[in-house]
């Protein structure tokens, strides 16, 4: 077996270890996909990745919105899964698939985290903060201030601010009224009007810094330092250190001159807890962010190794050492599309979506099918057989798809089901094996002494073997004997007589068919019979009793049946030899003195 084989074998026979809750909405997601994957691969241009990423995105969205109907603990995992799914989906949509007229990169990011995290923001009683005695004390007020800023929530923050300048309360805190009111006008106007305040932001904390004993000052200093994206602030309160990047960077001033990757890279090598894959993403490193994702279903990384190859940047070379030292090379994406697309077929039974995206991993995608079509099992599925030998035939692969119906064939030949041994022996191409099926049908007639109707046979005026003109003859010599037109009967047996090439374990049984109408004597003139009594006298000069193993049998009616022609003794053969020889002679003899005597 090459490197390459044993490599494929592998693949072929792996199973995901991730949970599926409910593979029936599962599966819906992997074939939904497949439509989008099709176009994409019909025309791949990289100025409409957007549009796919967003197809995707929107299959994705589907799928949650189906699996509502379910309830459940399984239900609430596979929401959770398609969620997990969804969000770092959308990450990459922002980062790598952007909009033609994506901008702001900070912004969306701070959308996607709004998205992605939402119950954080809600975790505190708004309506408690708000319809209190003094919204300015309660115990979750600068908290929640804090998750609004954290969440870029300006607007819901300034009405916060303004509520709380309403407040009669307020009025014990007038050292900080003029912060408050600062404040809520700065944050009234969006995040541009915010940004380009930063000189006034800064001008707050200053003065904040002279308020002293003054545990509301301190907050507000915090405040005011999130507003202008400071990290080390900002860090405190994040729920983790993406958060931080994310909202830091979406407060800071739009003075940066490096990308949002190096940034990030500088960000998470001071501060790496939080999800590593969505770390990975924001950092640009998108082979390791991909990686991390094999936790998740692997419909994403596939997508994603897929649309990320587009744009080269998934160009990676996996290498693959055996323990005999050879190396295979193969690229990230086929490595990502192989695994996923046998799980597809491994786990899911979806060998049509399974090879289709194969079929785009080049040649070793190509050898991949070829090993699952090795392994599967199309005993009871005539259909499936079909539908995978036209998906062959449609990817230019007739030859692997036709080798299917031979073996097919080969299999209904081993369980006597010889008219679909037939079909699929002829659908294969492989008609030197169609009189081999009826040297089957022979050998079972001689031992069971059933005749299976010729006319069930499809396409027989086709055949042109010598076991299907004999079993052909023999059947209509018996059909034409019990609907009494023994002349029709006798040409037949005649014509059946006059074939060349005969089998030598044939004959004897051939004549034993013919004698219950010789023994009529009226079908046959004296030039047949005398024709017929010559060809038995060769026999008996030419013929040894191993020739009379498949007569022994047909004698029998059945009996026995099981057996084999190593089974029975040369005595036993030479007496059968005997008794067809003398039968042959008594018959024909009898018949030739009727002529002779008239």
């Amino acid at each position: 077996m090459s490197c390459q084989q044993e490599i494929i074998k592998k693949f072929c026979s792996s199973h995901l270890d991730h949970e599926v809750h409910i593979p029936k909405i599962r599966s819906t997601l992997y074939v939904k996909s497949l439509k989008t994957f099709q176009e994409l691969h019909e025309k791949p241009s990289v100025d409409t990745l957007y549009d796919y990423a967003k197809k995707y995105s929107n299959v994705l969205k589907d799928q949650i919105q189906s699996v509502e109907k379910y309830y459940g603990t399984e239900a609430t995992k596979e929401r959770h899964m398609y969620q997990q799914l969804e969000r770092i989906w959308d990450l990459c949509q922002i980062l790598y698939f952007p909009e033609p007229a994506q901008v702001d990169t900070e912004t969306l990011l701070m959308d996607w985290y709004n998205n992605a995290y939402k119950p954080y923001l809600f975790e505190f009683d708004r309506q408690s903060i708000f319809f209190c005695k003094s919204t300015f004390d309660h115990p979750d007020f600068w908290p929640y201030a804090i998750r609004l800023i954290l969440f870029g929530r300006l607007e819901q923050l300034s009405i916060l601010f303004s509520h709380v300048l309403k407040d009669t309360e307020f009025q014990l805190h007038w050292d900080l009224l003029e912060f408050m009111q600062c404040l809520k006008e700065l944050t009234c106007h969006g995040i541009q009007h915010l940004k380009s305040q930063h000189t006034e932001l800064q001008q707050l904390l200053s003065r904040l810094c002279h308020i002293q004993n003054s545990s509301h000052a301190e907050n507000l200093k915090d405040v005011v330092s999130l507003l202008m994206g400071d990290e080390k602030v900002t860090l405190q309160y994040a729920k983790d250190d993406i958060q931080a990047f994310i909202s830091s960077r979406f407060y800071q001033k739009d003075e940066k001159t490096k990308s949002i990757h190096d940034d990030a890279n500088f960000f998470f090598k001071k501060h790496g807890n939080g999800d590593a894959s969505i770390r990975l993403f924001l950092e640009g490193r998108v082979y390791e962010a991909t990686e991390a994702c094999a936790e998740y279903d692997w419909w994403l990384i596939a997508h994603l190794a897929d649309l990320l190859n587009m744009k080269d940047m998934m160009n990676r070379s996996l290498y693959y050492t055996l323990e005999d030292g050879t190396t295979l090379t193969m690229g990230a994406r086929e490595y990502f599309i192989l695994t996923y697309a046998s799980n597809l077929n491994n786990q899911f039974g979806l060998w049509e979506e399974s090879f289709t995206y194969l079929m785009t991993c080049g040649e070793i995608g190509k050898a991949a099918v070829i090993e699952h079509l090795r392994n599967m099992d199309f005993q009871n599925d005539d259909k499936k057989l079909n539908d995978v030998v036209n998906f062959c035939i449609e990817y230019s692969m007739k030859n692997d798809g036709l080798v299917l119906f031979e073996e097919k064939a080969s299999r209904c030949l081993e369980s006597k089901q010889y008219k679909q041994a037939l079909e699929y022996y002829s659908q294969a191409g492989k008609y030197q094996y169609l009189d081999h099926v009826f040297n089957s049908v022979l050998e079972d007639f001689i031992h069971t002494g059933q005749l299976y109707d010729i006319r069930s046979f499809a396409h027989t005026n086709d055949y042109k073997g010598i076991h299907y003109l004999i079993y052909r003859d023999i059947w209509h010599i018996n059909a034409l004997f019990s609907l009494d037109k023994y002349q029709e009967a006798a040409d037949t047996f005649k014509a059946l007589l006059s074939y060349d090439c005969i089998p030598r374990l044939m004959m004897p049984v051939i004549f034993a068919e013919g004698w219950k109408i010789i023994d009529r004597r009226v079908h046959f003139n004296l030039n047949d019979l005398l024709i017929m009594k010559s060809m038995c006298q060769d026999l008996w000069k030419l013929y040894k009793p191993e020739d009379f193993g498949w007569y022994h049998y047909y004698k029998c009616n059945g009996y026995n049946s099981d057996g084999n022609d190593g089974d029975i003794t040369n005595d036993v053969l030479t007496q059968d030899m005997s008794e067809f020889f003398d039968t042959a002679s008594i018959i024909i003899t009898r018949a030739i003195d009727v002529f002779e005597k008239s």
